[in-house]
């Protein structure tokens, strides 16, 4: 059984125990962050043409569908030292998902997920484009947010504790790419020198 709370728009807090089951239907659908520039799907990776299209604003999408989960993410980090030279990652994969031990347990496709990383001060002008895949067993906080008029969702990593950027719920209906392996296998990415 997990327990969280869930704010319901009189603004009073009521702690409900909640099966995994019903966790399970309420963590369906697209969820985004903020910005809402950010969303699962072909807007943000095409996997026949391998292109990640860059958002106008960073922030974070997941969205979760019978068992199934997909993430789509643009990171920008400042450089301190040079204003001129923020770094950007931009990170799509997607996978199964279940509960163990009431955590939620993301475990990606090995070889479909993608990692385009930019460095302009640094990388003479040529991102740099891999595969990637990285599961994670995350805590769930899910509650009706009164101030937004909408259901929040934050994730927090099981082993660091640190918390995933806060997420609205967009489409109860989750807008994902295919659920099966749906990127080449064959095609090698090579950093030529």
């Amino acid at each position: 059984m997990l327990m969280y709370t869930i704010l319901i728009p009189s603004l009073l807090y009521i702690a409900l125990t909640i099966a995994s089951s019903e966790l399970l239907n309420s963590i369906q659908g697209t969820w985004q962050s903020q910005s809402e520039r950010v969303i699962t799907g072909p807007t943000f990776f095409d996997p026949q043409k391998e292109l990640l299209e860059e958002p106008k604003l960073p922030g974070i999408s997941y969205s979760f569908k019978n068992g199934y989960w997909e993430l789509a993410q643009y990171i920008v980090m400042g450089n301190n030292r040079n204003h001129q030279c923020p770094q950007a990652m931009l990170i799509w994969q997607h996978g199964k998902y279940n509960l163990k031990g009431g955590k939620l347990v993301l475990i990606p496709n090995r070889n479909d997920g993608r990692q385009l990383i930019s460095d302009p001060c640094l990388d003479n002008g040529k991102s740099e484009y891999k595969r990637f895949h990285n599961g994670e067993t995350l805590e769930v906080d899910i509650r009706f947010d009164g101030y937004f008029g909408n259901w929040k969702l934050v994730l927090v990593d099981y082993l660091t504790g640190k918390k995933k950027q806060p997420m609205w719920l967009t489409l109860r209906n989750a807008t994902m790419l295919p659920t099966g392996t749906i990127t080449s296998t064959k095609r090698k990415y090579v950093k030529k020198e």
